[in-house]
């Protein structure tokens, strides 16, 4: 009974402390305590305010604060009484020990309990503090009623000074201060450690009478948990039995341990389903944050990134980061720093980051964030200026393991400083008196000129009106202000910071700023409008062909189209890039109406680009090879549409979210067409969300499992095999390659997907080739893979780092990689074929199919695609072309494989061809790769002993 009580105890207060460890990791929480410290006259922010607000909704706390030594404290809810300043102490105590909880008796003789977390790295220290509702509801200190022997209580206690502190849920008032001179108390003894544990003492209970009394330490060592039952009741039930039979006694005392078993699990079951809800809570509560820390990441003009400081690579980076530096997000992860930072950056960042780690290594709290000016490197070589905010990440063991960090473009703060710096100098150096004043016409500055003119230095004149020029010290014609050259600066200044300087449009900050003045207008007057995002359909392909000059000039021209088929918009923006977005005037008559304006708007634009463009740039067209300095263009859109406010809680990035959406559906569609977001489309968007996330999290915990399939010649015997992925998830089980892949190669983990495949397939092969057997393996490879950088130098390392031989992988490739740069492309398969890796074009026939092609790739072989394969038995055309394709292989000398081989039918057609292999359900399923290769290997030592007994 007493360690059941000891381990409930126990839990309870590590998931107290577990929801104040989570909790103190907001960053919220720590940049609103400071900026509050700094303006403590000010209301505290929202956004501190509601995250503690949070805390309280799953009603397992009465208050949630935030506290410093000096006293000062914001609460949220009802803050528990402290005159005696215990709580300010704790706070003090855990900016040293981390962590720790305090329990006392107030003035109405009430416990009151609080679990109290540093807040680390903030300028002005504090912690956390969580104080909890009704410390009577504790389970572990509730009493047993209706014991065997009667009803058992339960009471904690604890030194505090010369003073033990009892608290008994069953009787608050009973709950006493005991002094440490009555060394008899059994609470004393207990808490002085005089008394052996688990051993029981008599005591006296004014209401009980004699009691039996036993305890043990709990928690940090300085509670001790008491347990207590009358011993008369006791002696009652020993002799309760005596006049039964000994079958009597024995079941009696079968029915006690029974009782008390049976207890014991039902308290067990109680404390696991509690741990699990706990666990899905947390959960549940990480996944939301996590989904809307992405969603700002996604759509923040800065750039947020993550980085592994063991591995020494990026793990994320925002798709901002190919506005800022030209570099796709997909081009960065997985590499290091050197990939983007300018050389003198790069010393700085390596030599500067052993330092934080040292000093957070020695205690220095203030080197968990840091603020530093860094040189990033452009796709096209020159230097961007930005700031960056860094936070190191630590481990379980207190070491950082990650660098989290916000990238901010200071290029255009770069040029207007230099600009009024410039500016400032002209004024200094100028020959001609210059004064500025501010707005109450008070002297702030003087030029060396006007101290030399008048006579006048800035200390006397400094806070004065100009009127005292008229003492006669100075000619009149010297007297007046020019602030030309600063009110330029200043418009300067704001047209950089809120409009796009190459299209003189409102840019993505100012375009956010609109949208929050429209959603409060609009709701208050139930109104509804539409967000447009129009992007240029396949506008990399035209800057590559005529240069980022002519991409320019297409731009503005854009923009004047624009302005002309939408001359009511109440917005026209320029976000970045290629992309647009235009807000419609705000409408009556419900969404419908909004919806019906918005169509009207982006038919027009529609109708608008039907005409060319006439681009006058001549060197651009030179260096693509035409005579002319001017040409038509023609260009479509796609259009996102989202309509607003779509509830009482929508924002501005809500509404990007949405209308980014249906551009990107828009998009997927082939372009040149408007789509409006709707709530299934959303669901479609939060689904691949999660998996995206999911998937992210199952690379790292190695949830990935490789499956083969055999490809088996007429005979039905094994040649080789495809190496497929499948997903082991934790909950949902085995999860298809259909529901994660068409994820993964829509976001940044087709790159890290494929590798894991590949790394793992020749760790098969090495294994096999160390065992003296061949059985070749297929590896699927996507045009985003075989397009990295060094991906012919990631096959070669994978191969000699198993030990397999690379005439056993064969890499399948879809025709979809050699559309673009075909040169390119036959020159990295020259690099893997030389060293004896092969090549096969899979789908062969559903895409970009080309005989040019298959003569001039060194492939080595071609999969048909299972669409051929279905009814090529049954079905004349597809029978001719399956004929044609594998005529056209054997000219040319490459292996066949016919994909989806289901039934006895297909096989006995493709049988007619003893050299193509034949791979689908019929020959085996896909199946974990360890099962088919024994199988595989089985077969191969049944062949053998056939062999060698027919050789007998």
């Amino acid at each position: 009974m007493l360690q059941a009580k000891q381990t409930q105890l126990t839990d309870w207060h590590e998931e107290r402390l577990n929801d104040a460890r989570l909790l103190s990791q907001r960053r919220v929480l720590r940049e609103g305590w400071d900026s509050w410290r700094e303006a403590p006259d000010a209301p505290p922010p929202l956004a501190m305010r509601h995250a503690l607000e949070q805390v309280l909704e799953h009603g397992r706390y009465r208050a949630a604060g935030i506290v410093d030594g000096q006293g000062h404290a914001l609460w949220v809810g009802a803050a528990p009484p402290d005159p005696q300043g215990l709580i300010p102490q704790a706070a003090t105590r855990v900016l040293d020990t981390g962590s720790t909880a305090r329990a006392w008796i107030d003035a109405d003789g009430r416990w009151q309990w609080i679990f109290v977390i540093n807040l680390a790295g903030m300028t002005h220290p504090a912690a956390l503090v969580l104080a909890f509702d009704d410390v009577s509801t504790l389970p572990a200190l509730q009493p047993w009623q209706d014991a065997p022997t009667g009803d058992i209580a339960t009471a904690l206690a604890r030194r505090d000074g010369d003073r033990v502190l009892v608290l008994d849920v069953t009787r608050p008032k009973a709950s006493a201060v005991i002094p440490l001179e009555a060394g008899d108390h059994p609470a004393v003894r207990m808490v002085l450690r005089t008394a052996p544990p688990e051993r029981p003492l008599s005591a006296r209970d004014p209401v009980a009478g004699e009691v039996a009394v036993v305890g043990q330490p709990v928690l940090d060592g300085t509670w001790h948990l008491l347990i207590w039952q009358p011993v008369a009741q006791i002696r009652a039930a020993a002799l309760r039995g005596a006049e039964t039979t000994l079958l009597a006694a024995l079941l009696a005392i079968f029915g006690t341990v029974v009782g008390v078993r049976l207890f014991d699990e039902r308290a067990r079951l109680a404390q696991v389903q509690t741990h699990a809800a706990a666990l899905r809570e947390v959960s549940d509560r990480l996944a939301d944050s996590e989904r809307r820390y992405r969603l700002l990441a996604e759509h923040s003009a800065d750039v947020v990134w993550l980085y592994d400081l063991q591995q020494d690579r990026f793990l994320y980076v925002s798709p901002s980061v190919q506005r800022l530096i030209g570099h796709g997000a997909q081009d960065i992860v997985g590499r290091s720093f050197d990939t983007v930072l300018t050389p003198a950056s790069l010393a700085h960042v390596r030599e500067r980051l052993p330092q934080r780690l040292g000093e957070l290594a020695r205690g220095q709290t203030s080197a968990l964030i840091e603020t530093t000016e860094l040189d990033l490197l452009h796709l096209d070589g020159h230097p961007v200026y930005t700031e960056t905010v860094s936070t190191l990440i630590t481990g379980p063991d207190g070491r950082a393991v990650q660098l989290q960090g916000v990238t901010r473009d200071l290029t255009a703060r770069r040029e207007a400083e230099t600009y009024i710096r410039l500016l400032s100098q002209a004024v200094e150096q100028s020959p001609a008196a210059v004064l500025i004043t501010d707005a109450q016409a008070r002297i702030e500055y003087v030029n060396p000129a006007f101290e030399r003119i008048s006579g006048y230095t800035l200390a006397q004149v400094r806070g004065h009106n100009p009127r005292l020029l008229s003492s006669g010290r100075m000619p009149a014609e010297t007297w007046q202000l020019d602030i030309s050259a600063q009110r330029d600066a200043e418009a300067k200044a704001h047209q950089l910071a809120w409009f796009d300087p190459l299209t003189g449009l409102p840019n993505r900050a100012r375009t956010l700023d609109r949208l929050e003045q429209v959603l409060a207008g609009d709701r208050r007057h139930q109104r509804h409008r539409a967000l447009l995002l129009l992007n240029i359909d396949r506008f990399k392909t035209f800057n590559e062909a005529l240069g980022h000059a002519s991409g320019d000039v297409l731009l503005q021209q854009l923009a004047q189209r624009l302005r002309a088929a939408a001359p009511r918009a109440d917005l026209l923006a320029r976000l970045g890039g290629d992309e647009f977005a235009l807000l419609t005037p705000g409408v009556d008559g419900g969404p419908l109406a909004a919806s019906r304006a918005a169509q009207d708007v982006s038919e027009r634009i529609h109708t608008a680009l039907q005409d060319a463009f006439t681009l006058d740039c001549a060197q651009a067209w030179a260096d693509a090879g035409s005579a002319g300095d001017t040409a038509p263009v023609n260009i479509t859109l796609s259009i996102g549409i989202a309509v607003l406010p779509a509830d009482g809680d929508d924002t501005p990035l809500d509404v990007l979210r949405r209308a980014d959406t249906a551009l990107r559906r828009a998009k997927e569609r082939g372009g040149h067409q408007s789509v409006f977001f709707d709530d299934a489309m959303g669901a479609a968007v939060a689904r691949r969300f999660t998996i995206e996330q999911e998937l992210r999290r199952a690379l790292a915990a190695d949830e990935l499992r490789l499956y083969l399939q055999p490809q088996a010649d007429a005979q039905g015997h094994w040649r080789a095999a495809e190496a497929l992925v499948r997903w082991q998830h934790p909950v949902r089980g085995l999860v298809p390659p259909a529901e994660f892949v068409p994820v993964a190669e829509g976001c940044d983990l087709i790159e890290p997907l494929g590798h894991w495949v590949l790394q793992a397939a020749c760790t098969h092969l090495g294994q096999l080739a160390r065992a003296g057997t061949r059985l070749p393996i297929a590896v699927n490879v996507s045009p985003r893979q075989f397009h990295r950088p060094h991906f012919v130098q990631e096959v070669l390392d994978a191969l000699r780092t198993h030990g397999a031989a690379a005439t056993d992988l064969v890499l399948e490739v879809t025709e979809g990689v050699v559309v673009e740069d075909i040169d390119a492309v036959i020159e990295r398969m020259l690099a893997l074929t030389r060293e004896g890796v092969r090549f096969s074009i899979d789908d062969f026939g559903t895409g970009y199919s080309s005989l040019s092609y298959l003569k001039r790739l060194p492939i080595q072989e071609i999969k048909i695609d299972r669409s051929f394969v279905h009814d090529a038995p049954n079905d004349p055309d597809d029978a001719a072309l399956v004929e044609a394709i594998v005529a056209v292989a054997e000219r040319l000398r490459l292996r066949v494989v016919a994909e989806g081989v289901e039934t006895a039918e297909q096989a006995a057609f493709f049988g007619r061809w003893p050299h193509v292999l034949q791979q689908g359900y019929l020959h085996g399923r896909p199946e974990a790769a360890e099962s088919v290769l024994a199988r595989w290997r089985a077969a191969q030592a049944d062949e053998t002993a056939a062999d060698s007994g027919g050789m007998a």
